[in-house]
């Protein structure tokens, strides 16, 4: 999930992701995304506090829940942990 970057000087800006590398796991991790909302009241706190109360931002949010995913699971690979389902 690589975002577009548009840089000049001393501004940079992340625009939507690219469609760099493969769709199938572009696919899967957005499955993993909405599943986590519905069974994780962590995951679903910050999709809400990313969306900011605006519907057009959905999709943002959701690309914001996929990357915290991606850094839990890199974080996983990295330390032999286990995912510990919340209580």
């Amino acid at each position: 999930m690589v975002p577009c970057q548009d840089q000049s000087a001393d501004r940079n800006r992340l625009g939507h992701i690219t469609k760099q590398g493969p769709a199938v796991v572009r696919r899967l991790l957005t499955e993993a995304s909405w599943q986590s909302l519905r069974h994780s009241v962590r995951m679903k706190a910050y999709f809400e506090k990313v969306m900011r109360g605006d519907p057009d931002r959905r999709k943002i949010a959701l690309v914001a829940v996929g990357h915290c995913l991606l850094r839990a699971m890199l974080s996983m690979l990295q330390t032999g942990e286990v995912w510990r389902r919340e209580t």
